[in-house]
């Protein structure tokens, strides 16, 4: 790459200062690359030389979007969420990805906070990680008044549920 350019070779001879010139390509594509070293003195003698130059990606790929941590609830009659879509990451590299990001999201999201691990990696092996979390609270769903198994609803998630109470005032007109 033009950001290490390789140094000038040097040779000497008895019969003055020679000029060593090489093949190097412009630019060295990912690894190794043999240019070839040559001199030759004013009587015509040439020798030659080979240098291996190696060039590696170990620069990491790049989260360029990241889902933000996701807020759900447990699915109606459940102590767990599914179906929450917690959205997908983008990434990019400098060379190429060996893949689209991946996760280790479950299929059911247990009560609680889950950390979700994003992986992306290169083809060079170069890893980045990004991590999102998915909270669930432990009460979800729409108790209706009149409805014969509340408790069991109310106990089945372990919670508990406090009413507020409301004064009313009323005043008669009469």
């Amino acid at each position: 790459s033009d950001d290490h350019p390789m140094d000038d070779a040097t040779a000497s001879d008895n019969c003055g200062d020679l000029v060593p010139l090489n093949n190097a390509p412009l630019s060295f594509p990912l690894g190794d690359t043999a240019v070839t070293w040559q001199v030759t003195d004013l009587s015509g003698n040439t020798t030659s030389s080979i240098q291996v130059v190696t060039v590696s990606d170990t620069i990491m790929p790049v989260f360029d979007t990241t889902p933000a941590d996701k807020n759900d609830f447990t699915d109606s009659g459940s102590c767990s969420a599914t179906n929450i879509n917690i959205g997908a990451p983008t990434a990019s590299d400098n060379c190429t990805l060996s893949g689209d990001p991946v996760s280790d999201a479950p299929i059911s999201f247990p009560i609680g906070v889950t950390t979700v691990t994003w992986t992306v990696s290169d083809t060079a092996g170069n890893i980045s990680i990004y991590y999102q979390k998915v909270r669930n609270p432990e009460l979800f769903g729409v108790i209706k008044w009149g409805e014969d198994n509340i408790s069991d609803i109310i106990e089945s998630h372990g919670a508990e549920i406090a009413f507020p109470t409301r004064t009313i005032h009323v005043e008669n007109e009469s």
